[in-house]
């Protein structure tokens, strides 16, 4: 059975407007404007569109990237995918620099979308890299940049002979700079914020910090790769007996800021093949680091050793501490010993009508946990994402799981042509398929999952006001009997422009979520067997206010941001995930003033901060929102202007 692995493949981008693969239906309209911070519309700014088969899973292609202009009002329109969900953003030059908006998700078809300004302004950036020449072996170099944006594309850029690039124009925010050696393996990544307020806050919170101001100009993003640092590694089985010619690859947890966004995301290749170990089981590795990871201060470093007939093997370094087998070493070592288990292959087998389905990929995604010796918490691992595809029998064969593991799921992803054949007729249902989620060791039993079992069940979305809500994403959730935790069984769904959506839904309990910022959200449980289900959405609660100072002047230079606690029924959402959607982060307008929608639910808080940045100071000030929903209720906060 082959496996694909992630860390092997380098997703490339398609010619704009090139058909993808694995949907189905011609392309639709979709109509949409780009204005600036003022309302204004914007002329000949360049509107790029991006939308993925699973936005998350770039291996599996089906990239469909489309670049075109706005008009003299501002207005484009695009013939993108139907119920595709795309990214979108729009950069133009006006002649005082180089503007941008915020990215816009999941943009539909037949709904129209509005393109924004970036409240702080953009910026295109110049790269220099230095540190190479200590890396010449590996060259020739060149970058990679990636927009913070939740369908993945890269934009591939050429060093110049100063190793020196510029960057294309992105999107505002946050983006990842990635250094590539000549093979194409990931170097170095390293994250640039592209706003040019935030670029000019940065230089003067680095003047306060160092007593010097940068002679560098504020367009000019250095990117420092580190020396290599040896790390040496000795693989064995259980009986100490060394295991030759294992691939030992590596990734840093923390190669920039924004790692939390790019580098923890496991769709994201960062796992670099360090080498082979030799006949005593040995391999040194060069690794770009800051320091040595045995030391305190050094990066969080994980390793993977595969070979053939073993599980997979992790091992690593935390704040200086080494772990291996998911347990932290209660002595450090400057030789890391991985010990390797036989493998013990997980089994499964897809079919439909008792016939088996042949050439289906199946993704695994496997979490693991690393403890303290003695308890007390420790660090957690997303495992690389690993594609096998079933035989001719529908069987599939995932051979190297570590042994104990704490989660794996497994998910199809069911070509169009079969997705139609159990949807004859209506919106075709998402593309990914939950086959199964394992939990606190390896399972006994093969998988076996009979698409007969599954019910095609037909989804009605209304608004508040009973009228049909067009573009509402769809969840669906499986719920163990007497339990409050579930399960995500597939990627999300869209509904039509008549409000409706197609979900293949497995036979015990599950529960459904409808979202649509416009209109609110809502869940409903769906019995067994269930062939349609109508949604109303209950409107979401808004919170609205202005910022000022002490002297009662409205403050720009203020963006905001959320958290909370509390259950989560009413969206049938982790935690996290809910807070995250339900009351976004932002900036405030010209005038102090903001507008956010969020989710009320009883029993909940939410807090929403306020961070004032001025002259390399950020100023912090949080409010507490309990109780009746504040429904286009202003509130006045007094920050202070000074420290």
């Amino acid at each position: 059975m082959p496996t694909l692995n992630l860390a092997l493949v380098v997703a490339a981008l398609l010619p704009a407007q090139q058909p993808a693969t694995g949907q189905a239906g011609a392309r639709r309209s979709l109509l949409g404007r780009v204005v600036a911070r003022d309302g204004e519309p914007v002329t000949g700014a360049r509107v790029t569109l991006v939308g993925r088969l699973v936005p998350w899973l770039p291996v599996l292609g089906g990239l469909d990237r489309i670049d075109l202009e706005s008009d003299a009002s501002g207005r484009f329109r695009a013939r993108v995918l139907p119920l595709r969900p795309y990214s979108a953003w729009a950069t133009w030059n006006d002649g005082s620099g180089l503007h941008a908006t915020r990215v816009a998700e999941e943009i539909l078809s037949g709904k129209p979308v509005r393109l924004v300004e970036a409240g702080h302004g953009g910026m295109r950036l110049r790269v220099r890299v230095t540190g190479l020449d200590q890396w010449k072996d590996r060259g020739p170099f060149r970058l990679r940049g990636l927009p913070p944006t939740a369908n993945f594309v890269h934009l591939p850029v050429e060093l110049d002979e100063n190793d020196e690039a510029v960057l294309p124009a992105l999107p505002g925010g946050t983006v990842a700079i990635d250094v590539l050696c000549g093979d194409g393996s990931l170097l170095y990544s390293a994250s640039a914020n592209t706003s040019r307020f935030m670029r000019g806050f940065m230089a003067d919170w680095r003047a306060r910090k160092t007593g010097k101001r940068s002679a560098e100009p504020r367009d000019l993003e250095v990117v420092a790769v580190p020396p290599p640092v040896a790390v040496r590694v000795r693989v064995v089985t259980k009986d100490g007996v060394a295991v030759p010619n294992a691939l030992v690859r590596w990734r840093s947890a923390y190669l920039s800021y924004a790692s939390s966004r790019y580098l923890a995301s496991p769709w994201r290749n960062v796992w670099t093949s360090g080498g082979h170990t030799d006949a005593s089981g040995r391999c040194e590795l060069k690794l770009p680091l800051a320091a040595p990871p045995a030391e305190d201060k050094g990066e969080l470093v994980f390793l993977s050793v595969t070979a053939d007939g073993f599980a997979t093997g992790y091992a690593g370094w935390s704040s200086g501490k080494p772990w291996s087998n998911q347990s932290f070493l209660a002595e450090p070592t400057e030789e890391l010993r991985v010990v390797l288990d036989r493998a013990s292959p997980l089994e499964g087998r897809l079919t439909r009508k008792g016939v088996g389905l042949a050439g289906v990929a199946v993704v695994v995604k496997s979490y693991l946990s690393i403890r303290h010796v003695g308890g007390g918490g420790g660090i957690g691992l997303t495992c690389p994402i690993e594609i096998v595809r079933t035989d001719e029998h529908g069987r599939f064969h995932v051979p190297d799981l570590p042994p104990r593991i704490d989660e794996v799921g497994l998910l199809a992803v069911l070509p169009a042509d079969l997705r139609r054949e159990l949807v004859p007729d209506g919106p075709l249902p998402a593309p990914t398929l939950a086959l199964r989620t394992m939990q606190r060791g390896r399972p006994n039993k093969p998988v076996h999952v009979e698409l007969s079992d599954l019910t095609v069940t037909r989804i009605e979305v209304r608004a508040s006001d009973a009228t049909p809500v067009r573009g509402a994403a769809l969840f669906a959730f499986r719920v163990p009997p007497g339990e409050h935790q579930s399960a995500r069984l597939n990627e999300r769904s869209f509904t039509d422009a008549h409000g409706h959506a197609t979900m293949l839904l497995p036979p015990n309990a599950t529960r459904l979520t409808a979202w649509a910022w416009e209109h609110g959200v809502s869940t409903v449980d769906v019995r067994a067997k269930q062939g349609s289900v109508s949604v109303k959405l209950e409107p979401l609660a808004i919170f609205a206010g202005r910022v000022v100072s002490e002297r009662k002047e409205p403050l720009r230079n203020v963006s905001f941001s959320c958290s909370g606690r509390g259950t989560t029924a009413a969206a049938g959402l982790s935690a996290e995930s809910l807070v995250t959607r339900s009351l976004p982060a932002g900036n405030v307008d010209d005038n102090g003033r903001f507008r956010a929608p969020y989710v009320h639910e009883p029993g909940c808080y939410r807090t929403i901060r306020f961070h004032y940045w001025n002259d390399g100071i950020v100023h912090t000030f949080s409010y507490r929102l309990e109780g009746k929903p504040r429904d286009d209720h202003e509130v006045v906060f007094e920050l202070p202007t000074k420290k």
